[in-house]
């Protein structure tokens, strides 16, 4: 598990590994079970850390600059990312479902708000494949059964029974070591390719080629078991193993597999010689400050020679130009000469008339076998003044929440804008990026807020540009759920005697409603009402005990809070009618 060779990472992954290993030996107390949940969401919070240098590094080679000396590393490194991406997310799925047959449910994101109380908006009872992408993404909150011997094996199924899900008889333990040796045969590959393309130095990945053989490589037939009992390692790792080790296991695999991606695709990046490329001839470049320029102000263009050489200053013509015969360029009437400062000019002009606008000229240089001329064209547009408002969800602000807007004004930067509004508070998050938070006052549901916009131009003079509506409209009702079914026994009711709240398709995360009261009406040989109540206590239960097969319980009047908001009543049409099985 561990080695010379291994990254600091990768020592503290394996450490974390032996330790859990070693007391789920031991026969631990609840406290300790529950220590291992904790060093469960350690590595769970090492892998994200790990995913986001790898998207780094990943957004490195998409956003080089010399994409032809980038382009070989980098689709040898998106070789890897697929396939990275697809068993880090199988092992998610086996991760959820864990949790959902030892407990009934899962949570996703956290457990329990501010006040202590559990997050019922982050419970969930559904397949793995019901949930949408953003919640596949978020971490596995709470684990109650942690002392569950059973969950693990039933669903993946270690000794590979037919009696117990698999596919070809192979059960999803065997499926996920067969797909992380997979993977690591790619990585090896990956580096014998880069070595015998000669994109990396030879021998210079024997260190990293161990260090994946020794966190990745899974080997049968060693001595996993109590006595010197060889078994294999899917038995070992999930048969009769607590639900929180096994949880923590595959948390485990999670951060090899992304923890061997980044050293990988990291190893490549570092292998793109900054001096590799080769010029085989120079070519001229503009770079404009920007291509949209509003009227009045000026346009900026940098102008140099690519491989320019110090000793020799180039001479930057702009003006139109005419092609000879010979392979050189002649200029069409007289040319406007750029000032050139250490072999770069700066082109300025003028914004005048709306609309597109073209350049173009030579570089004249110097060279041994005379005056070269390198040809070059650029564009920019030129435009009226105009401002946004953009409603980061939609043109529509809900009461007590924050909501989030982004405010830009074309020909100024951010830091340059800003805004003022009645009838609403705000915050600034990133005044760089001209991004705000707008929480409306309650008064003003129903009606309308304007957001003004200002500027501070060049000179510090203030001016306004213009205001952007917004209608103000309170959060949507929530969903009430309770048990899914209209036919139920009397124990399905006792058994559940809250009702809980979500709201669902909206845009907003972290919106909270909880239910605070309802109507329990029990229709037998005798109506009895229950109003305004919170749970369904031990009287209404005892009150159910006596109903028979098709008498009624109806739950109405729903009335439910929003978090940080007031109460409100359910519409007449939300609730339930219980028919007695």
């Amino acid at each position: 598990m561990a080695g010379g060779n291994l990254s600091p990472r990768q020592k503290m992954i394996n450490m974390m590994y032996l330790v859990l290993t070693a007391l789920l030996a031991l026969n631990v107390s609840k406290e300790v079970l529950n220590s291992f949940f904790e060093v469960n969401l350690g590595i769970v919070k090492t892998t994200k850390s790990i995913d986001k240098k790898n998207i780094d590094t990943y957004d490195g080679f998409e956003n080089a600059s010399n994409q032809e000396k980038v382009k070989n590393y980098k689709n040898l490194a998106n070789t890897v990312k697929p396939i990275s991406m697809s068993l880090v997310e199988g092992i998610q799925e086996m991760k959820y479902n864990l949790v959902l047959k030892a407990d009934k449910q899962v949570f996703l994101g956290d457990y329990k708000d501010e006040e202590g109380d559990e997050i019922e908006s982050n419970i969930f009872e559904v397949e793995y494949s019901e949930l949408s992408s953003l919640e596949k993404s978020k971490k596995i909150a709470h684990l109650g059964a942690k002392d569950d011997r059973h969950a693990a094996g039933d669903i993946f199924n270690p000794e590979n029974k037919a009696s117990l899900p698999n596919i070809d008889g192979i059960g999803k333990c065997t499926q996920m070591k067969n797909e992380i040796e997979s993977f690591r045969q790619t990585l090896l590959s990956v580096l014998k390719v880069a070595e015998d393309s000669s994109w990396i130095i030879k021998g210079s990945s024997e260190f990293l080629a161990d260090e994946i053989n020794s966190s990745l490589k899974i080997e049968d037939g060693k001595v996993y078991g109590e006595k010197g009992k060889k078994v294999t390692w899917e038995y070992y790792n999930f048969y009769d193993m607590p639900s929180v080790g096994a949880l923590t296991l595959l948390s485990k695999w999670q951060a090899d597999i992304k923890n061997m991606e980044a050293e990988v695709i990291s190893f490549l990046a570092k292998n793109i010689d900054a001096n590799s490329l080769k010029f085989t001839t120079a070519m001229a470049t503009t770079i404009p400050s920007s291509n949209f320029v509003l009227k009045g102000e000026e346009f900026k263009s940098t102008i140099f020679l690519t491989a320019f050489d110090e000793t020799a200053n180039p001479e930057i013509l702009i003006g139109d130009y005419d092609s000879l015969p010979d392979g050189t360029y002649q200029m069409i009437g007289t040319p406007e000469v750029v000032p050139v400062v250490n072999g770069q000019g700066i082109y300025t002009v003028k914004g005048g008339s709306v609309g597109p606008k073209s350049y173009k000229g030579l570089i004249k240089i110097l060279q041994d076998d005379g005056d070269q001329y390198y040809p070059f064209e650029g564009e920019y547009i030129v435009a009226n003044k105009s401002f946004a408002v953009s409603p980061t969800k939609m043109n529509i602000l809900y009461t007590v929440i924050d909501n989030p807007i982004s405010v830009s004004v074309a020909g100024y930067q951010p830091d340059q804008v800003s805004i003022s509004m009645s009838g609403a508070s705000y915050t600034t998050v990133n005044r760089k990026k001209g991004e705000y938070m707008v929480t409306p006052d309650n008064k003003m549901l129903g009606k309308k807020i304007y957001v003004s916009v200002t500027v501070k131009d060049k000179n510090g003079k203030k001016k306004s540009i213009g205001k952007m509506e917004f209608r103000v409209k309170e959060v949507p009702d929530p969903t009430i759920f309770h048990l899914n079914s209209n036919k139920v026994s009397k124990e399905q009711i006792t058994g559940k005697p809250k009702l809980s709240a979500k709201l669902l398709n909206f845009d907003f995360e972290g919106i909270v409603f909880k239910v605070v009261k309802f109507d329990v009406e029990c229709i037998g040989t005798v109506s009895e009402a229950f109003e305004g109540v919170s749970i369904i206590s031990s009287k209404i239960k005892t009150e159910i005990g006596r109903l028979k097969k098709g008498n009624k319980v109806i739950i109405s009047n729903i009335i439910v809070k929003q978090k940080g908001g007031s109460t409100r009543r359910m519409g007449p049409s939300v609730g339930f009618n219980y028919t007695i099985k």
